[in-house]
């Protein structure tokens, strides 16, 4: 199968995150999600990533039982300037 790019209305599609309350109340995960639709880099990925690494070193190993304080820590130590440029690094780079 032959993989196609298709042009969508980017900022029609921030808008309507924004202007259905879904930006505000969808928390970082929707953060995360909305910037991977607009730069096509799994930026959803990274943040996983990070709160998986977060959780691990306070000695959380299931993600059931994530607190939310791990989730704020996430959002506030992740490079949100690189995920909105695109610049996070590839699979080959992960560490």
């Amino acid at each position: 199968a032959e993989q196609r790019a298709v042009d969508y209305d980017l900022e029609r599609v921030r808008a309507a995150y924004e202007e259905s309350g879904l930006l505000a109340e969808g928390g970082v995960f929707t953060r995360a999600w909305l910037l991977t639709v607009e730069t096509a880099r799994n930026v959803s990925g990274w943040l996983v990533a990070h709160v998986s690494r977060l959780a691990a070193q306070a000695g959380f190993e299931d993600w059931d039982s994530i607190p939310a304080a791990i989730w704020s820590q996430a959002e506030a130590t992740f490079d949100w300037e690189a995920a909105c440029q695109g610049r996070l690094p590839g699979r080959e780079e992960r560490v």
